[in-house]
């Protein structure tokens, strides 16, 4: 029973109450109320009986004292006024009827039957008995009195008639009354939860339920709004925790597959030099060595010690480059003396391979960064076209300024790469196929490179055509700001280097 109660509405809740509030009310109406104002009537009838009972025994009384049978006839004939009378009795001693007034001609009743009943209710009718005395004879004779029920009977039901029309009538109006009030309630209750629900269901924070009361629905609505805010405030902190915490899981993703690639990489390529170094020495250790074998083993070893250093250091670099720690100054830099003197330094290695370096450099193309950095991408990306091209080929480094920036483009005319792998180049030691056969290296070059200028708010792009060359281009965002002081500080301290 209770968890039906728990699942009926509201509305029925509190109906259901007042309904039964009003059914035993109208039960108490129509049986209590009703029988204790029958009880009331009858009492009340029976008194006033009682007391004209009272009076028509004196009379008569007086008039069989008197010996007057004409007063005795008139004083019965009198009843006949009281429309209520039915009919007057008299009774001797020894209960023969001496005088009536019956008028209807009812039957009379039997006397001994009543006994020593001053009153007694029939069906229809109320007897009220009298003794007759006289001053020498206590005993004389009986006064029966017959009392018509019907008017007090019919104004009895009249009023059970009303009553229970009333009732009936207060009861519907006051169900009216109820369904009106819970409807008010419940209707406020359940435009609440509707808009409770579409506010869910949307899956919105910003909705707000409509207040029309002030009452203890409209302070329920109120407090909705109030703590669908501080869940949207909420809502929003936790988005933007997602996000950060999305973006750096990203990063430590991507970091740890760095790792990953960076430490499979690197151990690969630490493993030759040191499975080098370990081979010449366990040979020259099996026996007794000359000294220009002994010399040739030391060439050999410091060969590979400074490849691996060159590795540790490219490692390092990009290790640097991975912790966002690249540029260890950060300045306005004369970027046209940089590419000048790392022309010049490549000169000494275009001459020994004999290779053409050309440059086209525009004057005053200032950016803003770290020479040391700018210097060794630029020489890297020189080294590189120079080595992979043929004897007698040329590489042409061009730099100039326009609205978008500075561009620098070093372009070669040696074996170029294949279509497929151009995507690849700038991954950590990765090496072109047809690259593997002209050169040694450690395929970190170009991904440095690519470091650097992404660190300077670049962008690198290479293009290139199997067998007729290759061709970088590096594009700087323009300068705002150049302190003169600073610029010739800084070119001057590139020169140097």
């Amino acid at each position: 029973m209770k968890r039906i109660i728990r699942y009926l509405p509201i509305r029925v809740k509190f109906i259901l109450p007042m309904i039964a509030a009003l059914t035993l009310m109208l039960i108490f109406v129509n049986f209590y109320i009703h029988g204790r104002y029958k009880q009331f009537l009858l009492k009340s009838y029976i008194k006033e009986a009682s007391k004209t009972a009272e009076l028509f025994s004196v009379a008569v009384t007086f008039a069989l004292e008197q010996h007057n049978f004409q007063l005795l006839v008139t004083t019965l004939q009198n009843a006949k006024f009281d429309r209520d009378i039915y009919f007057i009795l008299l009774f001797d001693e020894h209960n023969n009827q001496i005088a009536a007034f019956n008028p209807y001609q009812l039957p009379s009743p039997d006397i001994t039957s009543l006994g020593n009943i001053t009153y007694a209710l029939d069906e229809k009718l109320l007897f009220v008995k009298r003794s007759i005395s006289f001053r020498h004879s206590p005993n004389s004779g009986i006064l029966l009195i017959g009392y018509n029920l019907r008017d007090l009977f019919q104004q009895i039901h009249q009023y059970r008639v009303a009553t229970i029309a009333f009732t009936i009538i207060s009861f519907f109006l006051g169900l009216m009354v109820i369904h009106q009030i819970s409807k008010r309630i419940t209707r406020s209750v359940s435009q609440l939860h509707q808009q409770m629900q579409a506010i869910i269901k949307k899956g919105e924070y910003l909705g707000k339920v409509q207040l029309t009361s002030h009452d203890e629905i409209g302070r329920l609505g109120e407090a909705f709004n109030q703590m669908m805010e501080e869940i949207r405030i909420r809502h929003e902190k936790l988005v933007e925790s997602q996000k950060r915490y999305r973006k750096v899981n990203k990063k430590l993703q991507k970091l740890n597959r760095l790792k990953t690639i960076f430490v499979s990489d690197a151990s690969h390529h630490l493993r030759t030099p040191l499975t080098i170094i370990r081979g010449e020495v366990e040979v020259a250790l099996m026996r007794q060595r000359s000294r220009k074998e002994y010399q040739d083993v030391l060439k050999i070893i410091n060969d590979e010690t400074i490849n691996l250093i060159h590795i540790v250091e490219n490692l390092l670099t990009l290790a640097k480059a991975d912790t966002g720690k690249l540029l260890s100054l950060e300045n306005t830099v004369d970027f046209s003396t940089v590419c000048i003197n790392q022309v010049q330094h490549g000169n000494v290695l275009a001459k020994k391979e004999g290779v053409k370096l050309e440059k086209k450099i525009q004057e005053n193309c200032f950016i803003y960064g770290d020479p040391v950095r700018l210097a060794e991408m630029t020489f890297t990306l020189i080294e590189n076209a120079i080595t992979y091209t043929p004897k007698g080929n040329r590489v042409l480094v061009t730099l100039e300024q326009d609205k978008k920036g500075v561009l620098l483009k070093i372009a070669d005319t040696g074996i170029g790469i294949p279509e497929k792998e151009i995507d690849l180049v700038f991954n950590r030691f990765y090496r072109a196929t047809n690259s593997r056969k002209v050169s040694i290296g450690t395929g970190l070059g170009l991904s440095i490179c690519k470091n650097i200028v992404e660190a300077h708010g670049g962008s690198i792009h290479v293009s290139s055509v199997l067998g007729k060359g290759t061709t970088f281009e590096i594009r700087f965002p323009p300068l705002k700001a150049r302190p003169q002081q600073k610029t010739n500080s800084v070119s001057m301290m590139t020169n140097e280097g």
